[in-house]
């Protein structure tokens, strides 16, 4: 049975004000993560894609776009989680030899306005329950589950904090990582 192992990353610059659309910044993460595994585009027999701000267009499209020769193909559907879900996928069907070489890609170009839309529109619940409390995203929903744990359980904030300085130590490994000064506690 083969082994499954991640061998790349890619990512694109952040903009913070527009510039670039969705598609350009998803090629551009796929871009650099082949080339820095040196697989070529022939290679990559699935892909999974996550994103927001790319309909109409979907994993299909984007892999007509690569011109991909796919065995599989998914469409994330499960927020934030989708990513790390479709990693998952991936890693079983190269260890079931279904597929070699897969991209598991995310991303989206968002500005602050078409952002608050699609909050808006994300979910009825959200938008009539949370939103008319001032909660909006996923930091207002789970910061008072966090709350409601730190209570429970006694988490203090320094306990998070040691989990968010290495992260950042990490995060500075990536040149297009967004926030460039290291955590301290």
């Amino acid at each position: 049975m083969p082994e499954a192992a991640i061998v790349s990353y890619g990512s694109s610059p952040y903009e913070k004000r527009g510039g670039h659309g969705t598609v350009w910044h998803l090629v551009a993460a796929i871009r650099a993560c082949l080339e820095r595994a040196g697989v070529s585009p022939a290679d990559v027999d699935g892909l999974a894609l996550t994103s927001f701000s790319y309909p109409p267009g979907n994993v299909t499209t984007l892999a007509e776009h690569l011109s991909l020769r796919l065995r599989w193909a998914e469409q994330g559907a499960f927020g934030g989680a989708s990513g790390v879900i479709a990693l998952g996928h991936a890693v079983e069907l190269v260890r079931l030899g279904r597929i070699r070489c897969a991209l598991v890609v995310a991303g989206d170009a968002f500005t602050t306005e078409s952002h608050d839309r699609l909050l808006e529109s994300f979910s009825p619940a959200i938008a009539s329950e949370l939103g008319a409390h001032g909660f909006g995203g996923a930091n207002g929903i789970l910061a008072p589950i966090q709350t409601w744990h730190a209570h429970r359980y006694g988490t203090r904030r320094d306990q998070l904090g040691r989990l968010c300085v290495p992260l950042r130590e990490h995060a500075l490994l990536n040149p297009n990582a967004l926030f460039r000064e290291p955590l301290t506690l």
